[in-house]
């Protein structure tokens, strides 16, 4: 389920500490990269933006999904006007607000605020050279096999499935959204383990469920 992972780029008490660790150096690099262009009013106030997407996403899995769905909204005018600033936001703001749209039934919807955040990340790399969404990326499109799951639709789930394991091993090519040519792959490291962990758990579930 979408709630099982974690949707935006804050650490929560439920993080494993490989991926806490993973976690907390894609933020540092992603500050390295807004500082390089940006004042620190304005990387501070993204950074807080984020963080409030974490707050409204554990809102949601808690049950909490009015709840979630107002704060959400309320962050939706906060939103810097700046194009890169916006879209880092929108890489944590699209996902949690997937998850609020997930728990309230409308799978369709979240699949498409889901679509939507990898595009933001294939913009941010093509545009403004952030280089670290690699697995923010295959993290996202793993969300989108679970929401295939839940629609009970297995072909299509076990499809991309397949696919993601083939990119996380290497083959750019086998990636079915924006930004193929951003993807550093092979992954290696602590980010193949958090991946590849994630995608096991996926797979085990779609077994369990079209079995």
């Amino acid at each position: 389920m979408l709630g099982d992972v974690h949707l935006v780029t804050e650490p929560s008490a439920q993080t494993a500490p490989t991926e806490t660790h993973l976690l907390r150096e894609l933020v540092r690099r992603q500050l390295t990269v807004l500082f390089s262009r940006h004042s620190p009013e304005d990387v501070i106030l993204v950074r807080v933006l984020i963080e409030y997407c974490q707050h409204a996403a554990m809102i949601a899995k808690a049950g909490e999904v009015e709840r979630a769905r107002a704060e959400l909204t309320a962050l939706s005018r906060q939103i810097p006007a700046e194009e890169e600033l916006g879209r880092a936001v929108d890489v944590a703001a699209l996902p949690a607000l997937a998850l609020v749209n997930w728990r309230e039934g409308d799978h369709d919807a979240a699949r498409g605020q889901l679509v939507d955040a990898l595009d933001a990340c294939a913009e941010l790399a093509s545009r403004w050279g952030h280089d670290y969404l690699t697995g923010k990326q295959l993290h996202l499109a793993i969300n989108i096999v679970r929401v295939s799951i839940t629609q009970r639709d297995w072909g299509g789930a076990g499809t991309l499935l397949a696919a993601l394991r083939a990119v996380a091993a290497g083959d750019r090519d086998r990636w079915p959204f924006a930004g193929r040519e951003s993807l550093e792959v092979p992954l290696s490291g602590m980010e193949s383990l958090v991946i590849d962990a994630q995608l096991a758990r996926t797979a085990d579930r779609l077994a369990a469920r079209s079995g």
